[in-house]
């Protein structure tokens, strides 16, 4: 009877973190800083919930990972249709979606850093941060330091996923073992 239990358990929470990730892709038409705020917990958390329901190694992981960060990109592109900075992040987007491409035809996944996720960045400082912020212009040329800032910080969150990922989840899993426990028996 356990058994039983297991198989439907186990997908069970793999489909609920798929389906509520895609989910969350149209709330960014209703609420940026709600689908924001979902798409990041279930971005950060998934490959947690997914290893430890399912047999996904980190290389099938990757690969699932960018084609369901795929519709919350593309509706995150799409929300911001009238935003001034429109373009930019069209370019940005295109540019991201071919490296993306590039990795699934190659399985390369250190080729990602050569493509990084600088959309996001510009899509939070145009689109999100005056939205959370309206009384804050963001446009000023003072302020497009925060951008470079931003764009700083994300090459080095893309360096240190496809080159150092591995060791530093390995490395917080040891150091976080309450935590790695907590998931362990709530997803095992």
């Amino acid at each position: 009877m356990i058994l039983a239990a297991e198989k439907i358990y186990k997908p069970f929470w793999f489909w609920s973190v798929l389906v509520v990730r895609l989910i969350a892709s149209f709330l960014f038409f209703f609420n940026n800083l709600v689908a924001f705020l979902i798409f990041l917990f279930l971005d950060v958390l998934d490959e947690q919930i997914w290893s430890r329901t399912s047999d996904f190694k980190d290389s099938k992981y990757q690969i699932l990972d960018k084609y369901v960060d795929i519709p919350p990109c593309l509706a995150m592109l799409l929300s911001s249709y009238n935003n001034y900075y429109f373009m930019p992040m069209l370019f940005l987007s295109v540019f991201r979606l071919l490296g993306v491409f590039i990795f699934l035809a190659t399985r390369k996944e250190k080729l990602l850093v050569f493509f990084p996720n600088f959309f996001e960045s510009v899509w939070i400082w145009a689109v999100l941060l005056p939205e959370v912020f309206p009384k804050i212009h963001f446009y000023k040329t003072a302020d497009i330091t925060i951008l470079v800032f931003l764009f700083v910080l994300k090459l080095i969150q893309e360096l240190i996923i496809h080159f150092y990922g591995a060791y530093i989840f390995s490395y917080f899993r040891k150091r976080l073992s309450p935590v790695v426990s907590l998931l362990d028996k709530i997803f095992m």
